[in-house]
């Protein structure tokens, strides 16, 4: 029985000795741009959350992170919905329908034309972008996602101003009218250390 208990403790230090010469050794790159206003930015009663993301917990050595373009998207969501809940498990062609049938919902109300990014300090040089019309994945039957594809932002540029423009509809407007939704954004980078199952995996969502 002693044999057996100082044979335990030696695995278990061994253990210990490996996650921690694990946590000193793995470096980790994060970078992405996050909202300085919180608040909620609304047309009619849905949300819309903007994502601009580059990378998470790159371990280097490895992929240059310099190298990788910002994934651009943007989250609309319905404010009313009561869904906790979802039934995942639920057939494709149902998730679809009732997807499908928020997607038009929504464009009663507004239709994306562009996405416009105003950088700092470089004032002068926007970025100009258009929502994939045929992708709107992840999506259910309260929310879906606007896809604007890759957006090579120079390493240099430290803040966003960020305007989608849209075209608001509904019986008072007989003609779409203009309109526009706006986020002030940070640019992040994080290098750190450490091990990666104890990471935070919703950076850049919010």
């Amino acid at each position: 029985m002693r044999f057996y208990y100082i044979r335990r403790r030696v695995t278990t230090g061994v253990l210990m000795l490996l996650l921690v010469g694990g946590a000193g050794c793995s470096y980790f790159h994060t970078m992405y741009f996050e909202r300085m206003d919180r608040g909620e930015v609304r047309i009619d009663r849905f949300r819309l959350t903007p994502r601009i993301f580059a990378y998470q917990d790159l371990k280097c050595p490895g992929d240059t992170p310099e190298d990788r373009d910002f994934v651009v998207s943007i989250r609309v969501e319905d404010i009313r919905s009561h869904t906790i809940n979802y039934t995942w498990q639920a057939e494709q062609v149902t998730i679809d329908s009732l997807a499908d049938d928020f997607l038009r919902e929504v464009s009663s109300v507004f239709i994306v034309d562009s996405l416009v990014f105003h950088q700092t300090p470089h004032a002068d040089e926007r970025i100009l972008m258009f929502p994939d019309q045929a992708n709107f994945s992840p999506r259910r039957e309260d929310f879906f996602t606007l896809q604007f594809g890759y957006a090579d932002i120079p390493l240099e540029t430290t803040r966003l101003r960020v305007v989608l423009h849209v075209s608001r509809l509904g019986p008072s407007n007989p003609r779409p009218s203009p309109d526009s939704a706006v986020w002030l954004m940070n640019r992040v980078e994080i290098h750190d250390r450490g091990l990666n199952m104890f990471r935070d995996n919703m950076r850049g969502y919010e």
